[in-house]
Order: C-alpha cells, then sequence, then structure tokens
C-alpha cells in the first residue's frame, strides 16, 4: 500500500457519482490532459454506454481532446469489446469508454485505453494526472492548440456490425446450430438494458438458436441490477423456467461480463464457468502441442483453476484484481498465454482477443456445449466442488490506507488465521494460502469505497469460517480508525 498510486484512477479507470463526482469539467480536463499525454495529435476512438449522463461526459471528452489537437471518432452507444475492437482496427491513438459498467446507477466512470485497446496501467495514469493536476494548479495552460490545429469529432458508423461480424468469424454457427435441431434449444439473454441490447440476440440467432430476450430496450437505469450476480439474476431465472429454455446468459451494462444460468435454473459460479473455458482451451493445448502456454487469473480465482492447470501442465501467472492488470499480464506474456479470466465474469480468449467479452463468451459457451453435446449443468458437474464465499465492508477511500495497515498488522497477529498457513500473496491486498488449499484474501476496491473480503475452500464450511474471520478483521480495523 505504500508505492505511489493515482489519485483520480482506480482498478479500472476514473469512476464516482454522475455529475457530482465526475463532472462535465472533470471529463473535459482529464480528457486534454490524456491528449496531451498522446502527444496532441491523432485520433482517439470513444463510445459510451446506456447511462444517463454518458451522453453529456462524451460531449466534454470530445472537447477535451480537441483542445488539445486530437480527433475523436464516437462510435456512439457500444460494449467496451466493441470499442477496444474499433481501437484496433482504426489505428487510434487511443480510446475513451464512458461506462458505469456493473456499479449502481448513480455511478459513472471515464475509462482510457491506449493504443493497444488496454486499460491505461497505474504508471500511465500518474502521468496523465500529473498533466491534469498541473494544468489545475496553474489556471489554464499556454499550450492549446491554435485554431487550424484544433481536432474534430467525427461520426462513425457501421462498427456494431463489423464487432458482429468478427465474434461470429470466431465461432462454427453450423455446428451451435445443431443444439436447436437436437433438443428443441432455447436460450434467456437478458443484456441489463445496455449495450449488448439486440447486438447479443442478433448474434445467437445468426447461429440458428432460438432466443427469448428480457429487459431488452436501452435504458438510463436499467430494470435490474447493473451487475449480473446470482442474487440479482431472479428475473432471469423466471424468464428461463417461463420459456423452459436450457441455458441463460445476463450481461452488464457494457458487456464485457457475463454470467450464465444452467437448465434447471441454477446461476453456475463464475469460477466454475472459467474452468470451463480453461478445460475447453486447456485440451486444445494438448492437443496442439502448445509450448509452455499460461493461463493468467486475479489473485482472487478459486483453486479450481489451478487443479486443472496443473492437470493439463499449464503454467498459472497471477495477477492483481482489475481488467488493466488482467489484459497487462496478457501482452506480457505474449504469445505463450492462452486464457485468462477473472472470477467477476469476464472472460479472456487469448488466442483471438487480449480483452474480455461478455457476448463472445456466450458464444463460445455455445460452441463448447454442442462439441461436448452436454448442457452446461452437465459440463459444471465435471469438476470437484471448491465454494468461495465474498464479503465486503463500506470504507470511506481516505481511510483505506490506515485500515489496511491495520488489517494486516491484526491478520499476522490471528492465532485462528495463523493457523497452518502455507504461503502469503501480496501483489494486492493479502492472500493467505493454507495447506489444504483454502485461502482468504482481503484487499481496498479500487473502484468503490469498500473492503472486499473473498475465502476458497473445498467446503462450505471452511470457507464461511475464514470470511467471517477476514470480516472480523476489516470491521475491528475500521472502527479504531474512526
Amino acid at each position: 500500500m505504500s508505492e505511489k498510486k493515482p489519485k483520480l484512477f482506480g482498478t479500472s479507470g476514473v469512476r464516482g457519482e454522475t455529475n457530482t463526482e465526475i463532472t462535465p469539467m472533470l471529463a473535459m480536463e482529464l480528457s486534454y490532459a490524456f491528449g496531451k499525454w498522446l502527444g496532441g495529435k491523432g485520433m482517439v476512438v470513444m463510445a459510451r454506454d446506456t447511462r444517463f449522463g454518458a451522453q453529456m461526459l462524451t460531449q466534454a471528452i470530445t472537447a477535451g481532446l480537441n483542445s488539445a489537437g486530437l480527433d475523436v471518432l464516437d462510435c456512439g452507444i457500444m460494449p467496451t469489446p466493441a470499442l477496444a475492437l474499433s481501437i484496433i482496427e482504426l489505428g487510434g491513438k487511443g480510446g475513451v469508454m464512458v461506462t458505469g459498467s456493473h456499479m449502481p446507477p448513480n455511478r459513472i466512470g471515464l475509462i482510457y485505453m491506449d493504443s493497444n485497446a488496454c486499460y491505461i496501467s497505474d504508471k500511465k495514469a500518474l502521468e496523465v494526472e500529473e498533466l491534469y493536476f498541473s494544468q489545475s494548479e496553474c489556471g489554464s495552460p499556454d499550450d492549446r492548440s491554435v485554431m487550424n490545429d484544433i481536432g474534430i469529432r467525427k461520426v462513425v458508423t457501421g462498427r456494431m456490425e463489423r464487432y458482429m461480424e468478427h465474434a461470429l468469424s470466431l465461432i462454427d454457427r453450423e455446428f451451435i446450430a445443431e443444439l436447436t435441431l437436437e433438443k428443441n434449444f432455447r436460450i434467456v439473454l437478458d443484456p441489463g438494458n445496455g449495450t449488448a441490447v439486440d447486438i447479443l440476440p442478433a448474434m445467437v440467432k445468426r447461429c440458428g438458436i432460438k432466443v427469448a430476450a428480457i429487459n431488452n430496450i436501452r435504458k438510463g437505469n436499467p430494470d435490474r441490477s447493473a451487475e449480473p450476480r446470482a442474487t440479482t439474476l431472479d428475473s432471469t431465472i423466471n424468464a428461463l423456467r417461463k420459456h423452459n429454455a436450457k441455458l441463460a446468459a445476463a450481461t452488464d451494462v457494457d458487456a464485457d461480463r457475463v454470467v450464465f444460468i444452467d437448465e434447471e435454473g441454477k446461476v453456475v459460479s463464475e469460477d466454475v464457468v472459467g474452468a470451463i473455458f480453461g478445460k475447453w482451451i486447456f485440451e486444445k493445448c494438448a492437443d496442439e502441442k502448445v509450448d509452455d502456454p499460461v493461463c493468467i487469473t486475479p489473485v482472487n480465482s478459486s483453486g479450481l483453476i489451478d487443479y486443472l492447470a496443473e492437470k493439463y501442465e499449464v503454467k498459472m501467472a497471477y495477477c492483481r484484481i482489475g481488467q488493466p492488470d488482467t489484459e497487462r499480464a496478457l501482452m506480457e506474456h505474449g504469445d505463450k498465454a492462452v486464457y485468462a479470466y477473472e472470477e467477476s465474469g469476464k472472460y479472456y480468449f487469448a488466442k483471438d482477443v487480449h480483452w474480455c467479452d461478455g457476448n463472445l463468451a456466450t458464444l463460445f459457451l455455445l460452441q463448447i456445449m454442442a462439441e461436448r453435446k452436454m448442457t452446461l449443468a452437465e459440463l459444471a458437474d465435471d469438476f470437484p466442488d471448491f465454494y468461495q464465499a465474498k464479503g465486503q465492508r463500506r470504507c470511506s477511500d481516505q481511510s483505506k490506507d490506515s485500515v489496511y495497515a491495520s488489517v494486516v498488522k491484526r491478520f499476522n497477529e490471528d492465532v485462528n488465521l495463523a493457523k497452518d498457513k502455507k504461503m502469503d500473496i501480496t501483489i494486492d491486498g493479502l492472500k493467505r494460502i493454507y495447506n489444504d488449499n483454502s485461502w482468504l484474501l482481503v484487499r481496498p476496491s479500487g473502484t468503490e469505497p469498500l473492503f472486499r473480503v473473498y475465502s476458497d475452500a473445498m467446503s462450505r464450511k471452511r470457507a464461511d469460517f475464514l470470511l467471517s474471520q477476514g470480516e472480523k478483521l476489516i470491521d475491528e480495523a475500521i472502527k479504531d480508525s474512526q
């Protein structure tokens, strides 16, 4: 926690309450700084989600970038993975996505990307912030672009169709269509009134699959929680049962994450889905005799993926939690990286793209079900049980450092948490692994005023016990800080 961290940028961009913390002025001046950081020339690709305030902020971002001398290609409303593809294909010097993603509807984020369509790192964010704060302290900067160098905004069309074509090119549509022929297969799709409205249903229909779509109208405030989790998808489960569907998929607002529900109406753990994708990819690596394949996961991923990687002789590489670090690890490992996933429902199919994509993950799951001739429940039953428990405690951003220092101290002094300790990992919070392969992770959130607690074990009792101990540590540390 002692290393220098950006003041504005969190785990995934700059996030806060719409129009109070994330204001048009902030968006304009920060985007001006981003433009100067990019060199003041060239082109930036921009998109937004469906939230209230997103359009307003894109106008401010455009003003800031244009003032810095950069042109803006405005793609309008589209999923974050579609923007990533557009940055690469259009040759952008960078990109900006305005999205609240999975957060509550009163919050929104500004995600700045580099020319590789990766979220900018902490190091790069610090450089952008230095430019931002220097202009704030000195008043209006005197190096604004002169008249002939001011950038312009261009509206880009056709990018959604191109994104769909790209995703569909990565799967076998005719093979997937056999699911319907054999089992009268139907899928429920729930894009959460966000950027995947119409897009995800259209792609699945092009595979010959029957679709029932809910929450499929764009809204500034979605009809269900923006974060798809087991506790927020009752309406999706009801729709699956109503339509006698064999599968359901629910994305967040910007469609980079997805959660799946099996034919029995059970929300399948994101870690188990991660293992399903992992096994499929690891088997292909073995068949194709890929040399030294690498799987990347953040520190809060279940031990199930480690179990699979060992079985298929795939090297595990761990990173900090959050898309920027996962993407960076994928880039660092290059061609060796074959797969990555995050327990939040983000899946990276590194052979094809280095960003996560909930729409593409849905297509790939259909491909796996078709190849294996198995339902999602049957695929999930193919693994040993690992149980993960999660909790959180509210903590102001200003108190996080002192609370974390207190948590670490208590962690190391607690007799119950020291027993049978195997090793600690401190690349993102404090993760303690035990001899029975269980673990406990405590870390401050990078996107919200929260401390998060995760535990993982091969028994529910053990996972719940570790979670309760972690929550107790945080409660005590927060109380002492007040």
